[in-house]
């Protein structure tokens, strides 16, 4: 049995279980109350305990991950669920888990010292108690969820993170528009608009758009990688193909938050680095869907291709093209509109 399989099955399985036990025995038995040394014993015991398994938690997790940068791993395709790009995130997940008990051990230490063993009768420090040690077994659970993901579902994972992002964009442009106060008649006519017009400017609906477009591209490349009847993802991606290929839609999203951040003001009445925020993630956001869409093609392939039909790349062409013409002239008509030059 290799490191994640124990991991998987014995060491955060037993964690979740010892952290448990731990707030059972402070917390939960009222028979203990009045017998602090038993208290004490049981307390002891499930520590002694809780102390090994965290022991083995940390030689896994360093024997796994040996802290490389998985866009920096070419040759680990024949590794399956121990690429680095699974190891990493499986390391950095296992990290935050044994952070919450170490916290949740403070915190039990830290309200002994205040109020002896008894402080479960304290109701706020009850309730905090109870609250940290539910945190802790989200925390496990979400690492046993993330051995047992595969790689489609990491990049769905990630895009519905992105989604996510974009969504926080157009609500906070939305909220910025909505706190601005009326144009004043000096201000219309500057703008060329009837005094009183308060209707949404060109400019304004292209962001929109670009926004909106942006998010539809990502909530159809998840329904596009669900269609396991035609399509199916390459199994022996290496780790800096994966991680390259995340980070492209990530990078995309972070465009989108970013333009909208300095449209909002954001960055401290900096007008000149709004200015260059705004060139840097436009030009962005008109180049990222491109290099996206020819990661698509070469990760996502036809499960079966008959001789009769069209190939992937007319495929693909067909399912982004309309799309692709909209996100593209809406993008340039806004940039050009703000002055900058496309390419």
């Amino acid at each position: 049995m290799d490191l994640s399989d124990q991991l998987q099955s014995k060491r955060l399985p037993a964690l979740k279980r010892q952290v448990n036990s731990l707030s059972n025995a402070l917390l939960g038995r009222a028979d203990l109350q009045a017998k602090p040394v038993s208290k004490l014993k049981i307390v002891l015991k499930v520590l002694s305990k809780l102390d090994v398994t965290l022991g083995k938690i940390k030689f896994a997790v360093a024997c796994i991950n040996p802290g490389l940068d998985p866009v920096d791993v070419r040759h680990d395709r024949e590794f399956k669920n121990v690429k680095q790009l699974i190891c990493c995130r499986l390391a950095l997940t296992t990290y935050v888990v044994t952070g919450l008990v170490c916290e949740l051990l403070r915190t039990y230490r830290r309200f002994i010292d205040e109020s002896g063993h008894v402080f479960d009768g304290i109701p706020e420090k009850r309730t905090e108690s109870l609250t940290m040690r539910d945190t802790c077994s989200d925390a496990i659970d979400k690492a046993l969820n993330l051995i047992n993901k595969s790689e489609l579902n990491l990049i769905q994972d990630a895009w519905k993170s992105d989604i996510d992002s974009i969504d926080d964009s157009l609500e906070k442009f939305l909220l910025f528009l909505h706190l601005q106060p009326p144009l004043s008649e000096e201000e219309s006519r500057l703008v060329g608009r009837e005094v009183g017009d308060q209707s949404l400017s060109t400019t304004t609906i292209c962001v929109m758009a670009i926004i909106k477009l942006s998010r539809l591209l990502l909530a159809k490349l998840v329904k596009l990688s669900k269609d396991k009847e035609n399509i199916s993802m390459l199994s022996d991606l290496s780790s800096r193909e994966f991680e390259i290929f995340a980070k492209m839609t990530t990078t995309f999203s972070e465009s989108i938050e970013k333009l909208v951040c300095a449209l909002c003001g954001d960055f401290i009445d900096d007008h000149v680095q709004d200015v260059l925020i705004i060139q840097k993630s436009l030009s962005q956001i008109l180049s990222a869907p491109k290099i996206i869409l020819d990661m698509v093609e070469y990760i996502f392939v036809p499960v079966v291709q008959p001789a009769d039909q069209p190939s992937s790349k007319l495929y693909y062409k067909t399912q982004f093209y309309y799309w692709n013409q909209v996100h593209q002239s809406i993008t340039r008509r806004f940039t050009q509109a703000l002055g900058f030059t496309t390419s």
